[in-house]
């Protein structure tokens, strides 16, 4: 099929204004994505739902990002959020051999299996919520391993209390990290 070339112009600038009234509309989805927190994740299923003392907990399954963590309606992480713990511990870049760390939260376990994995000294967390222990545990074990069923072990200890009581104690008996990490949730669940 031939066009005239007025044709194609016309054609061609429809075609832009068309474009151009699409990013519009991609813009404006972005807009309310970015402002208003709107988030929309390929669920098909719910594995867990229940509220501790601290907040809601969700495990949901998706099916592109395997099953997430969401507390108070916000995603935590994910089976496929391996690059998220990776990039909080720097691997690579950090040595963590034979060092004291401490971990702040931490609940859903992947930071304590991934540095595990480094072979520190000793790694402490101290996780706030039993209930999302718990629930990590039973679903989303390929990111953590078992180290939210043991709990202790010759090389690390999970502390079920108040991060910030923990630290003051800590602080006052003189102990010391090599390493602290803060794997906290955005919201701070107590004073």
């Amino acid at each position: 099929m031939i066009f005239s070339h007025a044709l194609f112009k016309c054609f061609s600038l429809k075609i832009v204004v068309f474009l151009i009234e699409c990013l519009e509309i991609v813009l404006i989805i972005l807009y309310n994505i970015l402002d208003e927190r709107i988030i929309e994740y390929d669920i098909d299923k719910v594995l867990y739902d229940n509220r501790s003392d601290f907040q809601k907990i969700q495990i949901v399954h998706s099916k592109t990002l395997g099953n997430m963590l969401i507390l108070d309606e916000l995603q935590n992480i994910a089976e496929s959020d391996l690059i998220y713990t990776e990039t909080i511990m720097q691997r690579g870049k950090e040595n963590y051999e034979g060092k004291e760390i401490c971990i702040l939260g931490g609940g859903d376990g992947a930071l304590l299996y991934e540095l595990l994995k480094e072979k520190p000294k000793f790694v402490v967390m101290l996780e706030i919520d039993e209930l999302v222990m718990q629930a990590c545990n039973k679903y989303m074990s390929s990111i953590c391993g078992d180290v939210l069923e043991v709990r202790k072990s010759d090389n690390y200890e999970i502390v079920v209390g108040d991060c910030m009581v923990w630290l003051e104690k800590y602080i006052s008996d003189g102990r010391k990290f090599d390493y602290v990490f803060g794997d906290l949730t955005d919201i701070p669940i107590s004073d």
